[in-house]
């Protein structure tokens, strides 16, 4: 049967995609190293801009989105793709079976809670943490939120959240940009991919100990904010949040 690869967003060669490929997995290798050996803290002892990440695995973060921030064009992105393949064997009319796969349901969204949180002690789940950044002086300045629920209630991260069913990493990062921050950015490229286990969740109160906490697995887009955009005075944060506030990729 036919496999049928949708690109979104625009098309890139076949090098260039290459060289992102081996760029994200030499930037995931040594983040997991980091960790290992950062658990959090640099070598003074001192801890990181967000809280609970090694701040080597944020300095390789913040070099990625440096590079992706310095390309040529009038917005100074090097614009890379989010790929997302559709495997569609023998589909008569493979357009519409992409377009039934990328559908997003209602009913995905807000899943039964007692549904939910069997997901959350059984699976892994897969989410977008969102790096938005501005220009503040003459320097790139990332979105950072206290968090108001668990995991980590109260500690500095990058806003996100679940994918739903149907999106990508792109579509999911700007529904999750707009809701948690009322911002509408474009997203211009996945920086990195990482696993992170929490142990402490929403949901612990009705679970076993062994069965307390979440794991997620996250991919870190790059949301760029318009110039047009008020920030901060046009940041609206959601319940998940308590408080807002920006941080020079030279901080994280």
């Amino acid at each position: 049967g036919d496999i049928v690869l949708l690109r979104l967003i625009m098309d890139v060669s076949w090098v260039h995609r290459l060289e992102g490929v081996i760029a994200a997995l030499a930037l995931v290798g040594a983040c997991l190293l980091a960790r290992r050996r950062g658990q959090g803290r640099g070598s003074n002892g001192s801890p990181s801009t967000v809280d609970s990440l090694s701040p080597n695995s944020l300095a390789l973060l913040s070099a990625d989105c440096g590079r992706a921030l310095g390309g040529s064009g009038e917005t100074g992105l090097e614009v890379d793709q989010c790929f997302s393949a559709f495997y569609v064997d023998g589909a008569v009319d493979p357009a519409a079976e992409i377009r039934r796969l990328s559908t997003v349901h209602p009913e995905y969204k807000l899943l039964p809670r007692a549904l939910y949180q069997q997901c959350v002690a059984n699976l892994a789940l897969v989410c977008v943490d969102l790096l938005v950044v501005r220009r503040v002086a003459g320097l790139w300045e990332a979105l950072l939120v206290r968090r108001g629920t668990q995991p980590l209630k109260g500690a500095w991260w990058f806003p996100g959240g679940r994918l739903f069913r149907g999106e990508t990493f792109f579509t999911a990062a700007e529904r999750k940009c707009e809701e948690e921050t009322g911002l509408r950015c474009k997203a211009a490229r996945v920086l990195a991919v990482w696993n992170t286990f929490f142990a402490r969740s929403e949901w612990d109160s009705a679970m076993a100990e062994e069965r307390r906490g979440t794991q997620t697995v996250n991919a870190v887009v790059l949301l760029p904010v318009p110039e047009q955009a008020g920030v901060p005075d046009s940041i609206a944060l959601d319940p998940t949040s308590t408080e807002a506030r920006g941080a020079t990729l030279q901080e994280l």
